[in-house]
């Protein structure tokens, strides 16, 4: 989920060093092409990432509503669908050109532990 002023991540990793290391690696690299194409200097990004450890496929799916429906909750749309920079179009089947969402990961996620997703 990319919004105005923040972003929302949901990665699977086997390690939690993993997750470390993605986000030194994208938070570098798009700060780096930001300043190269704006001609400046300096952090891009304000505070560190917080990450959240989740541990089962019903803490999964709480996680997934609150994504979606972010900009919802924020007034910016009446519906999740409608928000061109989430998820949601992915999760419900909608092809894309770049895949972002594995769907096979995440169902397998959500089953994975307990067998039961609400």
């Amino acid at each position: 989920m990319v919004t105005a002023n923040h972003v929302h991540l949901l990665l699977w990793a086997e390690r939690a060093g993993d997750v470390s290391a993605t986000m030194h690696f994208v938070q570098g690299s798009f700060a780096g092409d930001w300043n190269r194409r704006k001609e400046r200097e300096g952090a891009f990004w304000r505070g560190r990432y917080h990450p959240t450890l989740v541990q089962s496929g019903r803490h999964l799916s709480r996680c997934l509503f609150y994504i979606d429906l972010n900009m919802v909750r924020a007034g910016a749309c009446r519906h999740p669908s409608e928000w061109v920079g989430g998820a949601f179009h992915e999760i419900c089947g909608e092809r894309r050109r770049y895949r972002i969402v594995n769907r096979e990961r995440l169902l397998w996620c959500l089953v994975a532990a307990g067998g039961s997703v609400l």
